[in-house]
Order: C-alpha cells, then structure tokens, then sequence
C-alpha cells in the first residue's frame, strides 16, 4: 500500500516486460493490494502481509464470502500462485517491500525447514558475495504452516 519501491517496480515491469528474454522462465508479476495502493495506505482493513497462516486462509475459505478487502483479497492469490501446500504451488514467490527503519538492503527468509534452506542460504550467499553491505534476516528457522506471510503459498 504505502511501500512503493515494489510497486514501482511491478509498475515498470508490467509496462516494459523484463522477462521475455527468458523464455524458460513463467514470471507472474502483480500488485498484491491494489486498494491500499490506491489510498496510500499500508492496508484496507487488516494487514495482507499477515493474512497467509493456514489457520486463516483455512477460516477465511470458510466464509462463503470474507467480509474484508483483504480477506478476498488472500484467497485470491493463494489460488493464484498455490495453493499452499499443494505440489502445484509456484516454485518461489518474492515478496517486495521496503521499511523505515535503517534496515538498508536486505533479503528476509521465510520458512527455513530443510527442504527448502539450502538453495536460500546460497541465494543469500550469492547476495551478500556480490552486493556490498547487504543485511540476511532468517526469520522463523523450521517449518512454516503456520506462519502468515505471502511468499510460503509457494514451495
């Protein structure tokens, strides 16, 4: 909503498309909460950031129809690049954002169990041997069914 670097981006590569280079590569690019974009607001309702534990998508599926922007708007991309949990789930899903802290640069891993964390250590690897300066944050080590954020709706 109010965290434009990605939306920025999103924007630019929706007008010139980057990818077609790689014709190997399927690349979905969207803007996740488009209302909060609009308001210039974080959020509409609650934060889409939180909104992806297998609790809620599980209570907001429930509902035959979620009475928040953000609810909807949950299902819509778990069905979109998942579902989670599924072997059809998207291989990776990035999550852009940027923050107000004196954070810098930095990369955030989710979801750390062990078939997953080798390739992201060398991701972050990679990251830290060719950008000066770049912070890695692991944040939640072991498994993630629980954990609510957007990118764990692919594998």
């Amino acid at each position: 909503g109010n965290e434009l670097s990605g939306v920025l981006l999103v924007r630019s590569w929706l007008r010139t498309p980057v990818f077609e280079a790689f014709p190997s590569l399927e690349v979905d690019t969207f803007i996740a909460n488009e209302r909060a974009v609009e308001l210039c607001r974080r959020y509409v309702d609650f934060d889409l950031n939180r909104a992806f534990s297998k609790s809620l998508l599980e209570e907001h599926g429930a509902i035959s129809e979620p009475d928040t922007y953000e609810a909807k708007r949950s299902l819509e991309l778990n069905a979109r690049l998942g579902p989670r949990f599924s072997d059809r789930a998207m291989d990776l899903c990035i999550d852009l954002h940027n923050t107000t802290s004196n954070f810098g640069q930095g990369i955030i891993i989710t979801n750390t169990s062990p078939e997953h964390f080798h390739w992201k250590l060398q991701l972050c690897a990679f990251l830290a041997e060719t950008r000066q300066g770049v912070r890695v944050v692991c944040d939640g080590l072991g498994g993630a069914e629980d954990e609510p954020f957007l990118p764990l709706t692919a594998k």
